[in-house]
């Protein structure tokens, strides 16, 4: 073998050598990039959950019945911390948030009644087909079926639920009994037309004590806490007709909270998008 052939084979060698380590470098480096990665990653959602201060209630509530003041702040913070809204019509929590929402298993599993609670249909009493853009507020009641927690009142006026709800609140106003009756008077069994409820509330109330109440105008979290009134809040229901509850807060992205007197006051979510009015009644 002459020199130049040695010479020749020795370069290839170093080559091929060189390739090699430089192909282990490069693999090497990259799982490198794939640790970095997952540990920033791993960080990023420690900070994150950091950032968001533990959410616990300060009672064993669950989300049936109604929260107190203090859980109540905690639902609306919760509500914005995982983005609680209505997709295609049925509610639900962004789940990429949820992980990082830094929520105690009781929070979220009361979240989870909520968005249970909210997407239970209502059914009507009433036969009459209600136009859209004459939506009354049909006489409610909880399909039996879907009431697991044996609440179901029966059939009976939503809104007088919610005069009742007051005044066992607030100790003011007439009872539910009366309203229901007075209601199935003047107004029969179809409900009460939202273009006359603001008459119907002065009525019973006085007007000096009713005003309306615009709960769209709370575009951030806000928590409606006043102990000397209350807010009927009335929405359209994806079932065509009209309902009617207690407006309890707002969360940070625009979704209502409110107690349903005729679902043992439990607690569920508004879409701003269906409210159709409110009213605040004050002692």
């Amino acid at each position: 073998m002459t020199n130049k052939t040695l010479l020749r084979k020795i370069s290839i060698f170093a080559g091929v050598a060189l390739f090699c380590l430089g192909a282990g470098v490069v693999a090497i480096s990259c799982q490198g990039q794939d640790a970095d990665e997952e540990a920033a990653f791993y960080q990023k959602d420690v900070a994150s959950k950091a950032h968001q201060s533990y959410l616990t209630f300060t009672s064993e509530y669950t989300g049936i019945g109604e929260p107190s003041i203090e859980d109540q702040l905690v639902i609306l913070e919760a509500m914005g911390r995982v983005k609680a809204s209505k997709v295609n019509g049925v509610w639900q929590m962004n789940m990429a948030l949820v992980r990082k929402a830094n929520l105690s298993p009781e929070v979220l599993q009361c979240l989870n009644q909520i968005i249970g609670n909210s997407n239970r249909k209502l059914s009507s009493r009433s036969s009459v087909m209600v136009n859209p853009d004459n939506v009354r507020m049909v006489p409610k009641a909880i399909i039996v079926d879907e009431d697991p927690f044996g609440t179901d009142p029966g059939p009976s006026d939503c809104v007088a639920r919610c005069i009742g709800r007051i005044y066992s609140k607030l100790g003011f106003g007439p009872s539910y009994a009366f309203a229901d009756s007075y209601i199935t008077t003047h107004y029969g069994n179809n409900g009460v037309d939202p273009n006359r409820m603001g008459g119907l509330l002065n009525t019973l109330y006085g007007s000096s004590h009713v005003s309306s109440y615009s709960v769209n105008d709370h575009s951030g979290f806000y928590s409606y806490s006043n102990p000397n009134a209350a807010v009927i809040l009335n929405y359209r229901t994806d079932e065509g007709g009209g309902h009617s509850v207690i407006y309890m807060g707002t969360s940070t992205d625009g979704t209502h909270m409110a107690s349903d007197p005729q679902d043992g006051n439990s607690t569920r979510f508004v879409d701003p998008g269906q409210v159709i009015s409110a009213y605040q009644v004050s002692k």
